[in-house]
């Protein structure tokens, strides 16, 4: 039995941080997003090509093609698998099956699963690629135990950071948007996410980013319990930081490349820049499941 833990939700929500906190324990390894794994070009956080990593490396080095899932995964999500889970029907349990486009990745990602649990034993391999139609995949995979931990965050903190340019993210390349976009694409990804859990019936636990921040300890204490996995020792040290070890993440944001003493502060920009006019589409549309997440002023 192969078991993943699988980070749902939207990006720019503190999916790293996530990772690297579930990766702190001992039954668990954050890979990063598989969904764009490109094993002979993407960057291991240890400074290797992926293929030459010294963990990875082993997993997928012989046969980098059969893990190449990034070009796989654009034409599932184009093609197949956005329709189905946009459905949210059970009459559809097996169109992924019937599909061309979607068995290919379905079983390329079977092996690379297979590959990397070879490597790091009996694990939970920690899979963060926030897409609802790669959750739709894995779920479709007999052999996977498969829970889900549902991240959130407030839809504003999204907006701001999918908003910031390349001079505020310290020149890092940054996909922008406006706040219109921002608020439909926060709405449809947690709903899809919310759907495949449902259809699927996977155990699932919501976390959100904020609470995460401020309580690291406590929160992943809390979602290991809701998910049945087995409790950690704590990480936290006295001053509140985490002790993190060297990871090998692969396709995540910069914070992969920390390690050692880490002080965990909460991406709050948003809020001590004030209020914004051209917010005012991004509460109309997200209030009603911003308050069930417990955005509390948002406008209904």
């Amino acid at each position: 039995m192969l078991h993943v833990l699988y980070i749902g939700g939207v990006g720019r929500s503190g999916s790293t941080l996530l990772s690297r906190l579930l990766d702190a324990g001992d039954d668990a390894v954050a890979l990063g997003e598989l969904m764009r794994l490109r094993p002979e070009q993407d960057l291991c956080s240890c400074g290797e090509i992926a293929t030459a990593c010294p963990v990875w490396g082993s997993a997928w080095s012989d046969d980098p093609a059969a893990c190449d899932l990034h070009p796989l995964a654009q034409a599932v999500n184009r093609k197949v698998l956005a329709p189905w889970v946009a459905t949210g029907s059970t009459r559809l349990r097996d169109l992924s099956g019937r599909s061309g486009d979607a068995a290919r990745y379905r079983e390329a990602l079977r092996q690379v699963l297979a590959r990397t649990a070879s490597v790091v034993g009996d694990r939970w391999l920690v899979d963060k690629s926030m897409s609802p139609y790669h959750l739709a995949v894995l779920a479709e995979l007999p052999e996977v135990d498969l829970r889900v931990a549902h991240l959130v965050r407030d839809p504003r903190g999204f907006a701001h950071s999918v908003g910031r340019s390349a001079e505020e993210t310290r020149g890092q390349p940054s996909f922008q948007a406006g706040p219109s976009w921002a608020g439909r694409h926060w709405l449809a990804r947690h709903l899809l996410t919310e759907a495949v859990v449902r259809t699927r019936h996977l155990r699932s636990a919501r976390v959100r980013y904020e609470d995460l921040a401020r309580d690291p300890e406590e929160e992943i204490t809390a979602l290991r319990a809701r998910l049945g996995l087995a409790p950690e020792p704590g990480f936290a040290e006295e001053d509140g930081a985490v002790q993190l070890d060297p990871p090998h993440l692969i396709n995540a944001n910069r914070m992969r490349f920390e390690q050692g003493s880490i002080q965990i502060r909460t991406d709050d920009a948003w809020q001590r820049r004030g209020p914004r006019p051209d917010h005012r589409a991004l509460e109309v549309v997200t209030a009603p499941l911003a308050h069930r997440y417990g955005y509390r002023t948002l406008r209904a």
